[in-house]
């Protein structure tokens, strides 16, 4: 039988266990806590995270320090190599008459890494107009008349906002650390063609191997979505902002409520309802107005973005049913089942919010026929009558009319487009499988 002797020893008795340590440790720990408190505290802040995920996208940066400015320009160093690369393993796998689902794959990934660079160049073109329009978001100068109205909304927008953000940045580094492990999936990927191997050494194809599979999720993933998580920030604030003002225009007739019911009781009555109804439509329309010359600059964005994520998703999905269809395989299965949803996910989302923006406006149109309609009439003020009543048509059918978002090929950018985008791929995928 065998005895086991425990031996508790005093913490002074440890050697590496002194007090300049024990300093240095609860230092440490004060400063990790005091950061992640500060993360925390930041997180709230939208724009905060934007700001960040477009650092982490490589897209817009100002180094603040020399520490800084190293650290920038060797992140950007880190982040080069990935699309040469790219086209290196595709014209290997062309020249050397590899099979077509290498190739095919190859291509993929290389028009990947060209599709981030451009969406990455249409941002870094669109900025000031970005700029423009978060600087309407951040002001927040609109108001409905309930404060409680107004603030639910835009926590509402922020909260979701910030909800995108942080999922995305957490699905990009599952993805990273995923690919830091050693897997055949990896390698069939972010495989080096082996000429590289016997011309220049394993330890040279091993370096470029790994300096492959670095950062390519966490910069070049982020560089891919930045744009259009930008744009979707951008578009959901901008619905805010127009929701509030919507609700605006629908308070104008509860606000002359007393005056209307009185309006035949004399003639002041009667001139100060017309008096406030003028001073409000007019307040309105100066608010509306000064949204819709944002809504130009947004309308640019959107429809740039659209034309390129749209088509390129119609190519890669094409690649990506070649690919399935020459290499039936579970990994490619999931693989291109994935991608095909982030990129159905991304146009999507810019059609649902154009629809959504539409309806909005479809409610200022609403709340100016309904208040046309109860438009109170008396011979003494009849001009004041016809002139109103133009006023509040003409506002509707501006309204119904303001968004009209849409792109070569694309008349007007809807769900419904999505839903045809869907179908189309659909009988590409059956005439393909038929075919091959």
């Amino acid at each position: 039988m065998l005895n086991f002797t425990v031996v508790l020893r005093h913490p002074d008795s440890v050697p590496w266990i002194t007090a300049n340590n024990m300093e240095l440790f609860w230092g440490a720990r004060f400063a990790i806590e005091k950061w992640i408190l500060k993360l925390v505290e930041c997180s709230h802040d939208l724009f905060w995270l934007l700001d960040k995920f477009l650092i982490l996208a490589g897209a817009r940066f100002t180094p603040r320090n020399r520490c800084q400015r190293i650290g920038w320009i060797l992140y950007r160093i880190l982040a080069c190599p990935q699309p040469p690369i790219a086209l290196l393993c595709f014209v290997s796998a062309v020249v050397f008459e590899e099979d077509s689902a290498t190739v095919v794959r190859n291509l993929a990934v290389f028009s990947s890494f060209s599709l981030s660079l451009i969406k990455q160049r249409l941002l870094s073109q669109k900025f000031g107009g970005i700029l423009t329009i978060r600087g309407l978001l951040e002001a927040s100068d609109f108001c409905s008349g309930n404060s409680d109205l107004d603030e639910s909304v835009r926590k509402r927008f922020k909260r979701t906002s910030r909800t995108i953000i942080i999922t995305i940045t957490s699905i990009i580094t599952v993805q990273q650390i995923v690919c830091w492990i050693p897997s055949e999936p990896r390698d069939i990927i972010f495989g080096i063609p082996q000429w590289i191997a016997l011309c220049w050494g394993e330890k040279v194809a091993l370096a470029i191997k790994y300096w492959y599979i670095l950062i390519s999720f966490v910069c070049w993933i982020s560089k891919m979505y930045a744009c259009t998580v930008t744009t979707v920030v951008l578009m959901m604030g901008f619905q805010a902002e127009q929701t509030i003002l919507a609700h605006s225009f629908g308070t104008i007739g509860n606000s002359l409520q007393d005056l209307r019911q009185n309006y035949w009781d004399c003639e002041l009555t009667r001139k100060q309802y017309w008096e406030r109804l003028k001073r409000l439509v007019r307040v309105s329309l100066d608010q509306q107005q000064l949204l819709l010359r944002y809504l130009e600059e947004l309308q640019s964005l959107v429809e740039d973005l659209f034309l390129l994520i749209f088509y390129a998703s119609l190519v890669l999905f094409g690649m990506d049913f070649v690919i399935i269809l020459y290499d039936p395989s579970i990994f490619m299965y999931v693989t291109a089942a994935g991608f095909v949803f982030l990129c159905s996910l991304e146009v999507y989302s810019l059609c649902y919010l154009v629809d959504s923006l539409k309806d909005v406006f479809e409610q200022i149109a609403g709340h100016m026929l309904y208040l046309c309609a109860r438009l109170p009439y008396s011979e003494d003020h009849h001009k004041d009558y016809l002139d109103m009543r133009v006023t509040l048509q003409i506002i509707a059918l501006c309204s119904r009319n303001a968004v009209s978002f849409g792109c070569a090929g694309v008349s007007e950018i809807s769900v419904k487009v999505f839903a045809e985008m869907l179908n189309n791929c659909y009988s590409v995928f059956t005439f393909l499988r038929e075919m091959i």
